[in-house]
């Protein structure tokens, strides 16, 4: 069971009964400031305390990470299950950790006599334990489930909100309000709504994905670095998925296309080929028509390669429309020539590149659209679970 308490005086009394160690601190100071008068406040000294009176049994926790090699990480937990004293001083701390994995290198290079303690303690020189802005989150998350977590004479007015993150959350809040929409001249005429977006693991991200009110009001939605597995579940409600498994040893980083059930979608090709991978259908909606090639393309490689890997996939756009999108990792602000020669080859079949916005966070135009026919309608929107933008497309079909 692990106590958090709001102060350190609360910890302090807590079960006090056995025989206590006295560990007091020892500054060390630089030169330039041992004419300074250091406070003694752990508001100014990173958390740590003058003197701490720890006990056999006690339960404590890292909050700094040590050897993370070792497991010796921050928030690992344990119980003191000795001091090593000279000249009755503590010099050092050994500490069981519930997993015995833990501190198995800090033991093997103890300087220190292990022998009369129980196995697997490791020998910890330095003990911090304090919270500060943001306690509560930090205490909550370390339960796995919400079954394995109770809370006593809770108080609300206890926890402190780091100002910080307070700015932040109102920042997202008021990009969720002022979701764009996107309206055809024509309301009438047949059209689908597509939105593009590298996802950064939709794996990862599934649940903003699933709740998305600008993803959810598309018709079809495209997620590039999807890092989706062959048994993953990624079902949304109301959507038939498409997917290009994520392979790590193939370098493959995984797509998903979700379309609407109303909508008749014929999967055509989902293919991982040389810095490429592809995900081809088509969709019909009613007695209209088109094809969506989902792209995403190597960082690795280069233009002409992408060039080549494509040339004999691109449909004809004589008979429907056609559209392919997503992440090609050319930056149109930084190498223009590289996007030149992908945008020069798109043109000579007939195809115009119609995103002209940044399209990730940093300012770069990553992610772009190549559409045959009537140009669609194109838009982005920033999105707080992936450092790339939503691009918002909406095409007008083709009678077939």
């Amino acid at each position: 069971m692990l106590h958090v308490y709001t102060t350190n005086a609360r910890v302090d009394s807590y079960e006090l009964s056995a025989k206590l160690y006295t560990l007091t601190a020892v500054d060390i100071i630089p030169e330039s400031m041992k004419h300074k008068n250091l406070p003694d406040d752990q508001r100014f000294t990173g958390g740590l305390k003058s003197v701490i009176q720890p006990k056999i049994g006690a339960r404590i926790m890292l909050t700094r990470n040590l050897d993370v090699s070792d497991g010796l990480s921050n928030w690992v937990q344990g119980k003191i299950a000795g001091f090593i004293l000279n000249d009755q001083i503590t010099v050092a701390v050994l500490v069981l950790f519930s997993d015995i994995k833990i501190g198995k290198e800090a033991i093997l290079q103890s300087k220190y006599n292990l022998s009369s303690f129980p196995p697997n303690s490791v020998p910890i020189q330095r003990l911090e334990g304090n919270f500060t802005t943001g306690q509560a989150y930090v205490a909550l998350s370390r339960s796995t489930s919400l079954s394995g977590l109770f809370l006593t004479d809770f108080s609300a007015n206890r926890i402190r909100v780091s100002s910080t993150v307070h700015s932040e959350m109102e920042r997202l809040r008021s990009m969720c309000k002022t979701q764009p929409q996107l309206l055809l001249p024509d309301t009438d005429c047949p059209h689908v709504n597509i939105s593009l977006l590298n996802a950064r693991s939709a794996k990862h991200h599934f649940i903003d994905i699933q709740k998305d009110p600008l993803l959810l009001s598309c018709d079809i939605k495209c997620l590039t670095e999807a890092h989706c597995f062959d048994n993953s579940e990624m079902n949304i409600d109301g959507f038939t998925c498409n997917k290009l498994s994520y392979k790590q040893q193939q370098q493959t980083h995984g797509l998903l296309l979700y379309s609407k059930q109303e909508l008749a979608v014929q999967l055509v090709r989902a293919l991982k080929l040389p810095f490429v991978e592809l995900i081809e259908v088509k969709i019909t909606k009613g007695t209209c028509s088109i094809i969506l090639i989902l792209i995403y393309k190597s960082p690795s490689s280069s233009s002409s390669e992408c060039v080549k890997t494509i040339q004999d996939l691109c449909p004809s756009s004589e008979s429907e429309d056609v559209i392919i999108l997503g992440d090609f990792n050319l930056n149109k602000q930084s190498v223009p020539a590289h996007y030149a020669q992908l945008n020069q080859y798109f043109q000579t079949l007939n195809y115009q590149q119609c995103v002209s916005n940044q399209t990730t966070i940093y300012g770069s135009t990553l992610d772009l659209v190549f559409s045959t026919g009537k140009l669609p309608h194109i838009m982005t929107n920033a999105c707080y679970y992936s450092d790339h933008f939503i691009i918002l497309i909406q095409k007008k079909l083709r009678s077939l």
